[in-house]
């Protein structure tokens, strides 16, 4: 994206400088100009969808909301928690530009480190000692098959990576030169712009309260 800034800054000065011409500006008035703040390219080709995972909250099932890199720097999270979406549903409610992006939701299943099996679930390592230190009291009749006491059998814990994906395949500067006549206007009226491409303006993650224990997050 810092290169299409600089692309931009360059147009701006050289269509400043054509439209002061074109329009019998002269240069010193160029202090005239009033700064209109941030413009956004693209804004009517923005689109609002959901897309959604669903699972089984279970007490050794885990999902994992991987981090996401646009929207507002300043949230700690994208998670809301909305008791109108059912217990096990996890949308992705995406605000983006659908002639720039295609935005995909992903998910796949992995063994968790042991450090990250820990911090999900927790007592891993208390459990294990304890496990150790019991004295194994054991009544069987031969050729029976017993469990000792205090041995528990381990449960396989599962844990799913969920990461939404964008894909670019749009042309930035096609936006620009579509906008190009908007541009000159605003500098013949002596108003410049901050002019930003729309991408991804907002990420929401909602999920029914009841679920949240069943995540971890860490969408930033």
């Amino acid at each position: 994206m810092r290169k299409l800034h600089i692309v931009l800054l360059i147009m701006f000065a050289a269509g400043v400088l054509l439209g002061g011409i074109g329009t019998g500006i002269a240069l010193g008035e160029y202090s005239e100009f009033a700064y209109v703040g941030e413009v956004l390219l693209g804004e009517e080709d923005l689109v609002t969808k959901d897309f959604d995972y669903t699972f089984t909250p279970e007490e050794d099932t885990r999902v994992l909301l991987c981090h996401f890199g646009w929207g507002d720097p300043k949230k700690n999270s994208l998670l809301v928690e909305d008791a109108s979406i059912p217990a096990g549903v996890i949308r992705y409610r995406v605000t983006y530009n659908a002639e720039l992006l295609r935005m995909e939701l992903l998910s796949w299943d992995a063994e968790p480190e042991e450090e990250l099996e820990q911090e999900i679930w927790g007592e891993g390592e208390k459990a294990e000692e304890t496990l150790t230190q019991t004295e194994p009291e054991t009544v069987a009749q031969e050729g029976e098959i017993t469990k000792t006491e205090g041995e528990e059998e381990k449960k396989s814990r599962k844990l799913t990576y969920l990461e939404l994906r964008p894909h670019y395949f749009g042309n930035d500067m096609d936006l620009v030169l579509k906008n190009k006549d908007r541009m000159m206007e605003a500098v013949k009226q002596r108003k410049f712009a901050d002019y930003q491409i729309a991408n991804v303006e907002q990420v929401e993650i909602l999920v029914n309260p009841q679920t949240v224990p069943y995540l971890k997050d860490e969408s930033r």
